[in-house]
């Protein structure tokens, strides 16, 4: 079995799981796959990624891809999710993608937002 996991930073605010159950509905929409979509946060907000990660280890998970809800490499990404990525190595084969910002299409949602201020 194969897995998403969409990764975003957290926040205090109670807002930021709304949205990510939002973009995990839309991705499983769009992405049409057999593979579990499931979101985690690496702080303040729950599920974390650890607890993601075990609870696909129950389910037999073997390969999970995991999508940073971030816009470029920081410590995060260089450190802390590499780190518990270590942790579960022996249990599932874990590829962590690119964050947003270094994707072409970032200047084309950058304009779009421009463009939705002028209108206001």
């Amino acid at each position: 079995m194969k897995a998403i996991v969409i990764v975003s930073h957290g926040s205090r605010w109670n807002d930021v799981s709304f949205e990510l159950k939002n973009i995990k509905e839309e991705i499983k929409r769009k992405f049409n796959s057999k593979c579990l979509i499931e979101y985690a946060f690496l702080e303040f907000c729950n599920p974390s990624i650890e607890e993601i990660l075990e609870i696909l280890v129950e389910k037999g998970c073997k390969k999970v891809i995991l999508l940073p809800y971030f816009l470029s490499y920081g410590k995060h990404l260089k450190k802390d999710i590499p780190e518990i990525v270590k942790r579960f190595n022996s249990k599932m084969e874990i590829t962590i993608a690119d964050p947003i910002g270094t994707h072409p299409k970032i200047i084309e949602i950058l304009i779009d937002r421009i463009n939705e201020t002028e209108k206001l």
